[in-house]
């Protein structure tokens, strides 16, 4: 769990210190308009955990939504879905669906190629085929909260196109596991961005 957070806290300060440069000699003309819209398409690979001393690999893919509000700021939504066939220590798998919505705040390079963002997103999270002890026993789905903190890197291939070279991201859910009840996920994406 400390590496985790740390691998996030590492990328986010790589981030948005970049970020930082760029905005200085950024121009207002390059950012998304409001009212603009984008839909991504994702990747995921994430480091998870069922408790702290058992860490292992998911993989699966999603979907973002980002609307515009400002020059800067616009609202996202993210819905994914995350596999493991097999948990340390156990011989059940694991699916999570999590989904987020929260402010997004980016920022673009000086010729609008680059596009670095930060975003902080909360909403809910379910797993199912497995196995989620609790106080009554355990069940083979359990359903909580799940707080997403991160950002990313586009880069801009046509005027409407990008590729998302990167997004990493804390996301941490309180599903039933027997013990502290919260799992911290370093989850690392890659996709393709349409704006419209």
């Amino acid at each position: 769990m400390r590496y985790n957070i740390l691998g996030v806290v590492l990328v986010a300060g790589c981030i948005f210190s970049t970020a930082r440069v760029w905005a200085q000699a950024r121009p207002e003309s390059n950012g998304p308009k409001y009212g603009s819209m984008e839909i991504a398409a994702n990747f995921h690979a994430a480091r998870a955990n069922t408790v702290p001393a058992f860490n292992f690999w998911m993989k699966g893919g999603g979907v973002q939504v980002e609307r515009a509000l400002t020059h800067r700021w616009s609202l996202g939504a993210d819905l994914s879905r995350l596999h493991t066939g097999k948990m340390p220590g156990t011989n059940v798998g694991l699916d999570l669906t999590a989904a987020v919505i929260g402010p997004r705040y980016s920022i673009s390079s000086l010729q609008g190629r680059l596009k670095v963002y930060g975003q902080a997103m909360g909403g809910v999270a379910r797993g199912s085929n497995s196995l989620f002890p609790n106080p009554n026993g355990a069940t083979s789905s359990a359903k909580g909260a799940a707080l997403m903190i991160g950002g990313g890197v586009n880069y801009r291939v046509s005027s409407r196109v990008y590729v998302r070279a990167i997004e990493a991201d804390w996301l941490r859910t309180s599903l039933s596991n027997g013990t502290t009840t919260v799992q911290n996920n370093l989850r690392l994406s890659s996709g393709v961005v349409v704006r419209f």
